[in-house]
């Protein structure tokens, strides 16, 4: 399995605003009603997430928060940029083991930012597991099978997730 992890990613007072923009009160989610489409029905199968960016351009009023991110990746191109909430459950809840971008579909980087720490994580179909930890990024490609996993210790789980080439 290969994938990148890199712990203080970015300087403490960008994350520190990333952090309290995002886990703020004004900052806004919405409701998904599926974390990954073709994942189990269960009453936990939801997020709330935020876009910041699609293949059509940014849309987001908070995405100048992301400029750190972006000018220390320096990407060809960003397809998405989307936040995802998962709210605190009392079991770990496998969101669903899915591709971000199928490799026949276009070869891209796919990057996690954790926002906040706690005990949840991501799992890939290898059994590796990469924690959430605040200001950690873990980058691996696109057609890699991978899951997020709630977590039970803080009242939220909070990550951004890049997709770029």
């Amino acid at each position: 399995m290969a994938y990148e992890v890199i712990d203080n990613f970015l300087p403490e007072e960008d994350h520190a605003v990333i952090e309290s923009v995002m886990l703020g009160v004004n900052f806004p989610w919405y409701f998904n009603s599926e974390i990954v489409s073709d994942a189990n029905e269960n009453k936990l199968n939801y997020q709330l997430v935020h876009s910041f960016h699609r293949d059509y351009g940014w849309r987001s009023e908070y995405s100048d928060i992301l400029q750190p991110i972006v000018d220390k990746i320096a990407p060809t191109a960003i397809l998405r940029v989307k936040a995802n909430l998962n709210p605190s459950t009392s079991e770990h809840y496998y969101g669903g083991f899915h591709y971000d971008y199928p490799e026949d579909l276009i070869k891209c980087k796919t990057a996690v930012y954790y926002v906040n720490t706690n005990n949840g994580f991501t799992e890939f179909a290898s059994g590796e597991k990469v924690e959430s930890v605040a200001n950690r990024w873990v980058c691996f490609d696109s057609d890699t099978l991978h899951s997020g996993v709630t977590c039970t210790d803080q009242k939220v789980r909070c990550l951004i997730n890049i997709n770029y080439i």
